[in-house]
């Protein structure tokens, strides 16, 4: 009995393992899509300077980068929709089966509960090694993923610098091009002079209109 727990320990470990590799996945997702916004915001500002080349390549190998991960992604989760063939126990009427043939086939009871440990050690241990190696397949593939998740974040870090550099030096050009607009001075005349303009606008010349008989 003792052997048929360390089975059932190795066996169970194994499908946990395949559910947190599951739900691991919803990580990378997330990081994915926030640097991919990242990137589409940056674009959708306009830039033209001589820093442009230098975001343009470290957004090649951002997009790069993220193929590589989504592609190790897609081979760990779903074995690229193909999924992944785990083994699991034979269902409990076949093994109730089995186990009343044993008792039925073996003159001593004793014999048949040692074929039947014996049977079920060899189903644990059959389906936790198949399961071992798919779960080690498995995280191998992820830990690529990280990989490229961990270049595309470095790359988006020292995009948004060179970014915000030439952000800065964007403005700076355009301060130093503004045409200098030079202020109207007016002059100003003395008050006198004022009132005695104003005085010759009010007067109208009087015409003398001649009436004919």
């Amino acid at each position: 009995m003792k052997n048929l727990e360390i089975y059932k320990e190795f066996y169970f470990r194994e499908i946990d393992r395949k559910n947190e590799l599951n739900n691991i996945i919803n990580i990378p997702i997330l990081i994915i899509t926030g640097i991919i916004s990242v990137q589409f915001y940056f674009y959708s500002q306009q830039i033209e300077n001589s820093l442009k080349i230098y975001l343009e390549v470290l957004s090649i190998i951002c997009a790069l980068s993220i193929l590589y991960s989504i592609f190790y992604l897609l081979k760990s989760f779903g074995n690229f929709f193909k999924n992944h063939s785990y083994k699991e126990l034979n269902e409990m009427n076949s093994i109730y089966k089995y186990e009343r043939e044993l008792i039925k086939e073996q003159t001593k009871i004793a014999d048949a509960e040692s074929f039947f440990l014996e049977y079920l050690n060899e189903q644990f241990s059959d389906c936790a090694s198949h399961n071992f190696l798919i779960n080690k397949t498995r995280t191998e593939d992820i830990a690529k993923s990280k990989k490229g998740i961990f270049i595309s974040i470095i790359c988006t870090i020292l995009f948004s610098i060179i970014f915000l550099i030439s952000i800065i030096t964007m403005a700076k050009k355009t301060e130093n091009t503004k045409p200098i607009v030079k202020p109207v001075t007016t002059i100003q005349q003395p008050q006198s002079v004022l009132i005695k303009n104003s005085k010759q606008t009010k007067e109208t010349p009087k015409t003398n209109i001649k009436r004919s008989n």
